[in-house]
Protein backbone atom coordinates (compact mmCIF):
# COMPACT_ATOMS: atom_id res chain seq x y z
CA UNK A 1 0.00 0.00 0.00
CA UNK A 2 1.75 2.76 -1.15
CA UNK A 3 0.36 6.40 -0.11
CA UNK A 4 2.72 8.43 -1.79
CA UNK A 5 3.97 11.61 0.34
CA UNK A 6 1.48 13.51 2.24
CA UNK A 7 2.20 17.09 2.70
CA UNK A 8 0.66 19.70 3.50
CA UNK A 9 -0.99 21.56 0.30
CA UNK A 10 1.57 24.52 0.91
CA UNK A 11 4.58 22.59 -0.04
CA UNK A 12 2.87 22.17 -3.84
CA UNK A 13 1.03 25.09 -4.89
CA UNK A 14 0.98 24.28 -7.98
CA UNK A 15 -1.42 21.96 -7.54
CA UNK A 16 -4.39 24.71 -6.49
CA UNK A 17 -5.84 24.91 -9.90
CA UNK A 18 -5.71 21.06 -10.42
CA UNK A 19 -7.29 20.69 -6.75
CA UNK A 20 -10.14 23.29 -7.42
CA UNK A 21 -11.32 21.65 -11.00
CA UNK A 22 -10.96 18.52 -9.34
CA UNK A 23 -13.11 19.17 -6.33
CA UNK A 24 -15.62 21.42 -8.19
CA UNK A 25 -16.48 18.23 -10.23
CA UNK A 26 -17.17 16.00 -7.35
CA UNK A 27 -19.29 18.11 -5.31
CA UNK A 28 -20.77 20.65 -7.50
CA UNK A 29 -23.81 18.11 -7.65
CA UNK A 30 -24.28 17.36 -3.89
CA UNK A 31 -23.61 21.13 -3.16
CA UNK A 32 -24.78 23.60 -6.16
CA UNK A 33 -23.61 26.87 -4.49
CA UNK A 34 -19.75 25.20 -4.46
CA UNK A 35 -18.41 27.32 -7.60
CA UNK A 36 -14.89 26.56 -9.30
CA UNK A 37 -14.17 29.96 -7.87
CA UNK A 38 -14.65 29.15 -4.41
CA UNK A 39 -12.60 26.12 -4.41
CA UNK A 40 -10.15 27.49 -6.28
CA UNK A 41 -10.35 30.74 -3.59
CA UNK A 42 -10.35 28.11 -0.70
CA UNK A 43 -7.22 25.86 -2.29
CA UNK A 44 -5.27 29.17 -2.82
CA UNK A 45 -5.84 30.09 1.08
CA UNK A 46 -4.70 27.03 1.90
CA UNK A 47 -1.52 26.86 -0.01
CA UNK A 48 -0.06 29.83 2.53
CA UNK A 49 -0.81 27.89 5.65
CA UNK A 50 0.40 25.09 7.40
CA UNK A 51 -1.86 25.35 10.60
CA UNK A 52 -5.55 26.42 10.05
CA UNK A 53 -7.60 26.26 8.04
CA UNK A 54 -4.97 23.89 5.66
CA UNK A 55 -5.17 21.40 2.94
CA UNK A 56 -3.01 18.21 3.03
CA UNK A 57 -2.14 16.88 -0.88
CA UNK A 58 -1.09 13.21 -1.55
CA UNK A 59 1.44 13.17 -4.11
CA UNK A 60 3.91 10.23 -5.84
CA UNK A 61 6.32 12.52 -7.92
CA UNK A 62 4.76 14.99 -9.39
CA UNK A 63 1.62 13.39 -9.37
CA UNK A 64 -1.42 14.37 -7.14
CA UNK A 65 -3.14 11.57 -5.52
CA UNK A 66 -5.60 12.97 -3.19
CA UNK A 67 -6.30 15.51 -0.79
CA UNK A 68 -8.34 16.28 2.52
CA UNK A 69 -8.96 19.32 4.30
CA UNK A 70 -8.89 20.59 8.09
CA UNK A 71 -11.73 23.84 7.62
CA UNK A 72 -12.97 25.71 10.44
CA UNK A 73 -16.91 25.69 8.85
CA UNK A 74 -18.49 22.59 6.44
CA UNK A 75 -22.03 23.46 5.04
CA UNK A 76 -23.82 26.02 5.71
CA UNK A 77 -26.22 26.66 8.52
CA UNK A 78 -29.66 26.20 5.69
CA UNK A 79 -28.31 22.82 5.16
CA UNK A 80 -27.16 21.13 8.70
CA UNK A 81 -29.08 23.62 11.28
CA UNK A 82 -27.70 23.79 14.26
CA UNK A 83 -24.15 22.74 13.45
CA UNK A 84 -23.33 26.24 12.28
CA UNK A 85 -20.94 26.72 15.06
CA UNK A 86 -19.50 23.89 15.43
CA UNK A 87 -15.56 23.81 14.00
CA UNK A 88 -13.25 22.37 13.07
CA UNK A 89 -14.12 20.11 10.21
CA UNK A 90 -12.32 17.36 8.50
CA UNK A 91 -13.56 18.12 4.75
CA UNK A 92 -12.83 17.55 0.95
CA UNK A 93 -11.65 14.04 1.08
CA UNK A 94 -10.91 12.76 -2.35
CA UNK A 95 -8.54 10.53 -3.92
CA UNK A 96 -8.12 10.16 -7.62
CA UNK A 97 -10.24 6.98 -8.71
CA UNK A 98 -7.07 5.42 -9.87
CA UNK A 99 -5.90 5.55 -6.90
CA UNK A 100 -8.63 4.34 -4.54
CA UNK A 101 -8.38 1.38 -2.40
CA UNK A 102 -4.62 1.79 -1.63
CA UNK A 103 -4.78 3.47 1.95
CA UNK A 104 -4.43 6.69 0.54
CA UNK A 105 -7.69 8.37 2.18
CA UNK A 106 -6.87 6.75 5.19
CA UNK A 107 -3.53 8.36 5.23
CA UNK A 108 -4.43 11.44 4.12
CA UNK A 109 -7.11 11.85 7.10
CA UNK A 110 -4.86 10.35 9.71
CA UNK A 111 -2.45 13.13 8.60
CA UNK A 112 -5.21 15.67 9.24
CA UNK A 113 -6.55 14.32 12.32
CA UNK A 114 -2.51 14.30 13.54
CA UNK A 115 -2.25 17.84 12.63
CA UNK A 116 -6.32 19.09 14.85
CA UNK A 117 -4.22 17.15 17.74
CA UNK A 118 -1.40 18.76 17.51
CA UNK A 119 -3.02 22.33 17.09
CA UNK A 120 -4.74 21.26 20.28
CA UNK A 121 -8.13 20.70 19.12
CA UNK A 122 -10.53 18.34 21.39
CA UNK A 123 -12.80 17.17 18.62
CA UNK A 124 -12.83 17.07 14.60
CA UNK A 125 -16.49 16.92 12.66
CA UNK A 126 -16.72 15.63 9.04
CA UNK A 127 -20.04 14.95 7.22
CA UNK A 128 -20.48 12.31 4.81
CA UNK A 129 -22.36 11.09 2.00
CA UNK A 130 -22.21 7.03 2.05
CA UNK A 131 -19.20 6.67 3.49
CA UNK A 132 -19.55 6.31 6.73
CA UNK A 133 -18.13 2.64 7.26
CA UNK A 134 -14.83 3.89 6.12
CA UNK A 135 -14.57 6.47 9.19
CA UNK A 136 -16.49 4.21 11.80
CA UNK A 137 -13.03 1.72 10.67
CA UNK A 138 -11.07 4.69 12.11
CA UNK A 139 -12.50 5.87 15.06
CA UNK A 140 -15.31 8.59 13.98
CA UNK A 141 -18.47 7.84 15.23
CA UNK A 142 -21.92 9.13 13.94
CA UNK A 143 -22.92 12.01 15.48
CA UNK A 144 -26.25 12.62 13.33
CA UNK A 145 -28.06 11.42 10.34
CA UNK A 146 -29.90 14.05 8.07
CA UNK A 147 -31.03 14.46 4.52
CA UNK A 148 -29.31 16.71 2.19
CA UNK A 149 -31.01 17.69 -1.13
CA UNK A 150 -32.91 14.22 -0.92
CA UNK A 151 -29.52 11.93 -0.03
CA UNK A 152 -29.09 10.42 3.34
CA UNK A 153 -25.98 12.08 4.83
CA UNK A 154 -24.08 11.36 8.59
CA UNK A 155 -22.09 14.31 10.81
CA UNK A 156 -19.80 11.84 12.10
CA UNK A 157 -16.66 12.82 15.28
CA UNK A 158 -13.79 12.01 16.10
CA UNK A 159 -12.41 12.68 20.04
CA UNK A 160 -9.06 13.88 19.66
CA UNK A 161 -8.15 14.22 23.71
CA UNK A 162 -8.32 11.43 25.96
CA UNK A 163 -11.92 10.92 27.07
CA UNK A 164 -10.69 12.58 30.40
CA UNK A 165 -9.32 15.75 28.95
CA UNK A 166 -12.01 16.13 26.28
CA UNK A 167 -14.36 18.86 26.79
Amino acid sequence: MDTGVIDFLANHAHLVEPLAQLHHAEWSGMLPWFTHDDALAEFRDHAQSRSFPTTFVAVAGTQLLGSASLIARDLPEEDLPGFGAVTPWLASVLVLPGWRGQGIGGALVEAVVAHARGLGVPRLHLFTEGQEAFYLRSGWSELHRFTLRGAPATVMVRELLPVSEAS
